[in-house]
């Protein structure tokens, strides 16, 4: 369960939200993918288009990695210098345990004061 602007998700463990994967390339990568259990932790050039409970795909960095895997959670990083351009980058965390998905519509979610 989460909440997107206002609307409460509630997703089971093999659905994700609708919509086209997020694809993750060598070029989009900042560094190798880190595993933790049954996630694997991104660091990613600034990629504000990610949104929590779709599918992320990760290519070419590292065939150990490669695959679709469902964004759990995700903070956007931007570091602002007056002597600088700064750095902007996004920290997703994503689930590897369901590899197939189930996808579904923003009309079977909740939406509504809380």
């Amino acid at each position: 369960m989460f909440i997107d602007g206002e609307i409460i998700n509630i997703l089971k463990s093999d659905e994700v939200l609708e919509g086209e994967a997020f694809i993750i390339d060598a070029e989009l990568l900042r560094e190798t993918p880190r595993r933790r259990d049954t996630f694997l932790d991104v660091e990613a050039n600034f990629s504000p288009g990610v949104r929590v409970g779709t599918v992320c795909e990760i290519r070419g960095m590292d065939t150990r990695f490669d695959g679709q895997y469902v964004v759990m959670g995700l903070e956007h990083h931007l570091e602002v210098s007056s002597a600088d351009a700064g750095d902007a980058y996004t920290s997703i965390s994503l689930y590897s345990g369901a590899r197939s998905f189930s996808r579904v519509s923003g009309a079977s979610l909740f939406s509504g004061g809380y």
